[in-house]
């Protein structure tokens, strides 16, 4: 598919998402050719599926058999999240899935599961509990984070021991959003959520430092929480400085300007002083090889040092000496990509290989 084609789909998915775009102009303009598969890259699949169909448009068999694939997908995923879920409050172990709820009827391919408890053992029991057969494919000592798959779901499920942040550097926010989570009813469970103050922060801490491009679907919570959730401003203000994201989120939601202005045509978006940054300090969000990407070199090292002298700073010393890490860190990950030195799935003898095993990933 031409690259120019790929924009003017996703331009029209924003558009369907938040603006209520007509649907029949919106298939007439975007067409249905390889809409699957980028909707799917992004996350937003299935919510762009429901407002097509709301509208007598269904679209070929190709695209139906992508979307029921994704709703088994999801179904399976929300099984999953029930039983884990069920297993910690069983165990008295505090949990959250951070990021699970914030996309519905869409989740990621990967689910976060964040729980307080500092004994990798406990990852068994949980499971043991819950009825779950698990993997353990990836761990990441710094980050205390163990990636599994299970026979139960193609998602990955990411186990993070009381950590967040590329390097662990976050323990005091995880402490801070398990402690401030919000119990809500969804898809007949109930579950715990992040307030929307902390799940912008999460968005600014997790969206830019240490990647490269934006999804849609990050872009659509966004302008929509930015639109209908009275935020408090002076605690997100507050908790950013204190865990020095402030640069990271205003990096972000300047980006999030930029699609709010130049692809939704709306207004620029109301933000604190402190978080309208100069544009030209981050560069511009540009749609390129099926991604929104940005200049993620140079934003990315700005982030790093920004970060670093705050936590120098603060005489926060554990956080620095993680960062610290962080560039041999990455050049190792740079290395392995180059070398196409791919995770190898080691199974029991001649068990068949479980279809989460193709989605398999890095630890964020």
């Amino acid at each position: 598919m031409k690259p120019d084609r790929e924009r003017l789909q996703a331009e029209g998915m924003l558009r369907l998402l938040l603006e209520d775009a007509d649907p029949a102009e919106t298939v007439r303009r975007i067409g249905w050719e390889r809409l699957a598969p980028l909707a799917r890259r992004h996350g937003v699949l299935l919510r762009v599926a429901d407002q097509l169909a709301s509208a007598g448009h269904i679209g070929p068999i190709s695209f139906r058999d992508a979307v029921q694939q994704e709703r088994d997908r999801v179904r399976s995923s929300l099984s999953l999240i029930e039983r884990v879920s069920w297993a910690c409050e069983k165990h008295g172990v505090g949990f959250l899935f951070p990021k699970a709820f914030q996309h519905l009827p869409d989740i990621g391919n990967d689910l976060d599961l964040l729980i307080v408890s500092d004994d990798p053992p406990a990852d068994t029991d949980l499971f043991r509990a819950a009825g779950i057969r698990a993997r353990r494919r990836a761990r990441n000592g710094l980050t205390r984070a163990t990636s599994y798959e299970t026979d139960c779901c193609d998602s990955l499920l990411d186990v993070q021991h009381g950590r967040l942040g590329r390097m662990g550097e976050d323990a005091g926010f995880a402490r801070i959003i398990l402690a401030g989570a919000r119990r809500r009813i969804i898809e007949g469970m109930e579950v715990r959520v992040l307030s929307p103050e902390h799940q912008l922060l999460l968005q600014g801490m997790q969206r830019i430092f240490g990647r490269a491009d934006v999804r849609l679907s990050d872009l659509v919570y966004t302008i929509t929480s930015l639109r209908r959730d009275r935020l408090d401003w002076g605690q997100i203000l507050e908790t950013a400085a204190t865990f020095q994201i402030l640069a990271g989120l205003a990096c972000y939601l300047t980006y999030v300007d930029q699609v709010q202005r130049e692809v939704l045509a709306g207004p620029p978006l109301e933000l604190p002083a402190a978080l309208r940054a100069d544009p030209h300090r981050w560069g511009r969000l540009e749609f390129r090889g099926s991604s929104y990407r940005f200049p993620a070199v140079r934003v990315n090292g700005a982030l790093y040092v920004a970060k670093l002298r705050a936590d120098v700073r603060e005489h926060n010393w554990a956080g620095a000496g993680r960062l610290c890490l962080a560039p041999a860190v990455a050049a190792a990950s740079l290395t392995r990509r180059v070398l196409n030195l791919a995770v190898r799935y080691v199974g029991p003898r001649d068990e068949p290989r479980p279809l989460a095993a193709r989605h398999l990933n890095s630890l964020s």
